[in-house]
């Protein structure tokens, strides 16, 4: 299993109760596909350096996760599939050797 490190940005007008059921749908998500979180570096809400969706503001999570890299088109769909979720991203932060 690979390592990797995904950088998710929801939608500024949820609450924070909102936030964090969506992240709890992602742990699950994680788990249901046999993955292993590391960390999730949950950095409040901030201003976008730019609009999204005319969109000022996000909450941002940074999850570091063991996951194989044939259930990452399913967590990738996830995200897509998410209307509060406007920004994401998945980076290989280390390869199995």
């Amino acid at each position: 299993m690979n390592k990797y490190e995904s950088m998710v940005v929801f939608h500024g007008d949820l609450t924070p109760e909102d936030v964090n059921r969506e992240h709890e749908g992602i742990l699950a998500l994680v788990k249901q596909l046999e993955g292993e979180l590391l960390d999730a570096d949950q950095w409040g809400k901030r201003r976008l350096a730019y609009p999204i969706q005319k969109v000022n503001e996000g909450y941002y999570i940074v999850y570091t996760f063991r996951f194989d890299p044939k259930n990452l088109p399913e967590l990738e769909r996830h995200y897509r599939l998410q209307t509060e979720i406007i920004r994401y991203n998945i980076l290989l932060k280390e390869q199995e050797a």
